[in-house]
């Protein structure tokens, strides 16, 4: 598997999480990595805000 895949695999992780469309048992599987693992956490938190920013920046009545 190349960086590239690995990359957009943990990308596609994130968003199912995020997005609650993770099976209940993958999601704890999924919590404790992020409890355990430092830099994928710090990855997640990223990903988090930057989902945020773009909901904020977008959200309806919202002057640009």
């Amino acid at each position: 598997m190349t960086e590239e895949e690995i990359n957009e695999q943990e990308q596609d992780r994130f968003e199912a999480r995020f997005f609650g469309a993770l099976p209940e048992a993958e999601a704890v599987a999924f919590d404790a990595d992020l409890s355990q693992d430092a830099a994928m956490k710090e990855r997640y938190e990223l990903f988090v805000l930057s989902v945020r920013g773009c909901a904020v920046r977008w959200a309806p009545g919202r002057r640009r």
